[in-house]
Parts: structure tokens; C-alpha cells; sequence
């Protein structure tokens, strides 16, 4: 179960996408609820083990597809054999 804070820092999390940082996501939750936010109960509260820190890598941290690259797949190099 969730409590305020860790629902808060989750809303804003997925409010602010890209951009869900430390320092936006405390202004936001600053602006959202009209009270101060400091930044060790921030990062504790985002660093807490368990459902918080899972939930809060799938919003902030989705894996990017890499760029193309030039080189050819593992599969088709040929490696010669002494």
C-alpha cells in the first residue's frame, strides 16, 4: 500500500515524463499541493525498497530503443580460428 508522499511522487513522476528528475519533480509536488518537499525525503522516499522504487523506474526509466549502428550483428561476423 501506498502512502500521501509516495503517491505524490509517483503522480509526478508520470506528469512529468522525460523530465522527472529531482528538481522537477519536487517543484511539481510543491505546486501540487502548496507544501514544502525537501529533497532527502524525496530521494529516501524514491530509493525505499519495494513497490516505489519498481513503479518508479517503469514511469521515469522505460528503456529507448538504441540507435542503428554500423556495425553487423554478432551473428554474421566471421572469426577466424587459430
Amino acid at each position: 500500500m501506498l502512502g500521501e508522499f509516495e503517491y505524490l511522487l509517483i503522480t509526478a513522476a508520470a506528469a512529468l515524463g522525460d523530465e522527472a528528475y529531482g528538481a522537477p519533480i519536487r517543484e511539481e509536488i510543491e505546486a501540487t499541493t502548496g507544501r514544502r518537499c525537501s529533497v532527502g525525503a524525496l530521494y529516501t522516499t524514491k530509493n525505499r525498497p519495494g513497490a516505489i522504487n519498481s513503479v518508479y523506474q517503469i514511469l521515469v526509466f522505460q528503456p529507448r530503443p538504441l540507435p542503428a549502428s554500423n556495425f553487423p550483428a554478432a551473428s554474421t561476423r566471421r572469426w577466424n580460428r587459430p
